[in-house]
């Protein structure tokens, strides 16, 4: 008996449907013009790989806030939302710069305030120097 070479996205009436391989496991199989995946396995693992990716980002992103918050957290009794300190202090720690923070402006100075969870950095007039300050002050 002759093996039959199908063709993939033909329509096969005697087979019911057209011709598919999963993208997954490598299967051939028969179903509907827009299948994609074989069987509800298949289409779990690829959507819990797309989940997970996007998790990743999250979870890397509140870790670099965290840490930066911590950081200013240690560094806040220095500062006490008063006293102006060195920013080479920062740069002595695992504080992360570029890492997300929220903008406010100041109303006080219209300075802005980079604000990582409850502590924030507002510059002074030298750029060298930076304050820190807490959430519940500034409410």
């Amino acid at each position: 008996m002759e093996e039959i070479k199908y063709i993939v996205g033909k329509y096969y009436p005697k087979k019911g449907g057209y011709y598919h391989i999963c993208p997954v496991c490598g299967e051939d199989f028969f179903g509907r013009e827009n299948k994609v995946y074989c069987n509800d396995k298949c289409r779990y693992h690829t959507n819990n790989l797309i989940a997970k990716s996007g998790r990743c980002y999250t979870k890397k992103e509140n870790n670099i806030l965290k840490t930066n918050s911590l950081v200013l957290k240690s560094l806040y009794p220095i500062s006490k939302g008063i006293k102006p300190i060195d920013i080479s202090k920062l740069g002595r720690t695992n504080f992360d710069g570029a890492g997300p923070f929220r903008l406010e402006k100041d109303p006080i100075t219209g300075k802005d305030i980079h604000w990582h969870h409850s502590y924030g950095i507002k510059y002074t007039e030298k750029n060298s120097e930076i304050i820190i300050l807490k959430k519940d002050e500034n409410n």
